[in-house]
């Protein structure tokens, strides 16, 4: 079986996926969707399977990635693992919005506006606090909880410019602090040369010209189910200051079934085989925030339950089932390639 592994300018950012290849003994190459001869090189290649790690900073990036990668998926027709269908909504918060509204799934009200004199009626007399997000960025750079409609409006005026859509780019400002930074980038300055300017081609690319408004959930922390195929884990991302995206602190908790067999059913629905999916808990009911079918995960391995024993959750002959045991070896992409391997031979993606 012949894999190709597509990137998008960075190669570092095929890693996970080579290591899952070697380990499994898959034969694979990598090819960069965004040079010229990106068409010609796929179909040299034949690939019986394309693996996808798709970018999620630049906006611009993203989009060239979903074009090409529709007519490799669509028109060439080759199975692609994440589907086409799932990095559709991979980084694209406007899109996600849009499915989970026409499905009928539960989410926090999402309005996405395209027009300036809309946006700054909507901030002048909408109900505070509310959540302003870009449509692109991981570990909340792109997230701003606004409370009052002054700020809300100088958002919206800088959406709409040049300057594009307020966003904190830079080192994580939860997380880290200016000593670690400096001393991360003495030790090793040639990798902080290419975040520096990986940063400014984020901040040069800013989505611009429309507004993303969300409603504000109250929420002390936020549960993430991590979905890949039939095992699931969970665990909650906790708070600090407005987000939990970006903060990197986890509580391991046994979660409740409700929310597994939640997740279980946004998977069916939406025919995801493989994402986490980020949820506020809110008056009794569930609610989608984000779904990514490309994601890490932060400490160790994804799941403990509450005796520390490390596991997941499969769903087996109508209950869910513990096994006990890590599945997190290289972030579980050998476990996700096992998963891509076997809906292939099962013609299932």
């Amino acid at each position: 079986m012949k894999t190709v592994i597509l990137y998008c300018r960075d190669i570092n950012m095929t890693t996970l996926w080579r290591q899952a290849c070697e380990k499994l003994a898959v034969d694979h190459e990598c090819i960069d969707v965004s040079a010229h001869d990106w068409l010609s090189r796929i179909r040299s290649a034949h690939p019986d399977l394309v693996l996808l790690r798709p970018p999620g900073d630049v906006e611009s990036d993203k989009i060239m990635f979903d074009e090409r990668l529709y007519v490799i998926s669509k028109v060439l027709r080759i199975k692609t693992f994440p589907t086409y269908e799932e990095i559709l909504i991979y980084e694209n918060k406007k899109m996600l919005s849009y499915i989970l509204e026409a499905q009928g799934l539960p989410h926090p009200k999402t309005r996405v506006f395209y027009d300036k004199i809309e946006a700054l009626d909507y901030v002048s007399h909408c109900d505070y606090p509310v959540v302003m997000k870009s449509s692109i960025g991981a570990s909340g750079i792109g997230v701003l909880v606004m409370r009052d409609s002054k700020k809300a409006a100088r958002y919206v005026h800088q959406a709409f410019s040049k300057r594009g859509v307020p966003m904190q780019i830079g080192p994580n400002r939860v997380i880290g602090s200016v000593g670690k930074w400096v001393r991360t980038a003495l030790s090793d300055t040639a990798r902080a040369r290419d975040r520096i300017s990986q940063y400014h081609r984020i901040s040069v690319n800013r989505p611009k010209n429309f507004m993303i408004t969300q409603e504000y959930i109250p929420h002390d922390f936020e549960w993430r189910v991590i979905v890949i195929g039939n095992s699931h884990y969970a665990y909650q991302k906790s708070k600090y200051k407005d987000k939990c995206s970006g903060t990197k602190s986890r509580e391991y908790v046994d979660p409740p079934k409700a929310i597994l067999n939640f997740a279980s059913y946004v998977c069916r629905e939406m025919r995801i085989n493989s994402a986490a999916i980020d949820m506020f808990e809110h008056e009794g009911e569930y609610l989608i925030n984000e779904i990514q079918a490309i994601f890490g995960y932060y400490p160790g391995y994804i799941m403990m339950e509450v005796n520390g024993i490390p596991g997941r959750y499969e769903y087996r002959d109508g209950e869910w089932i513990y096994i006990e045991g890590r599945s997190d070896s290289n972030e579980s992409y050998e476990y996700r390639l096992e998963l891509a391997l076997k809906l292939y031979q099962e013609g299932n993606l």
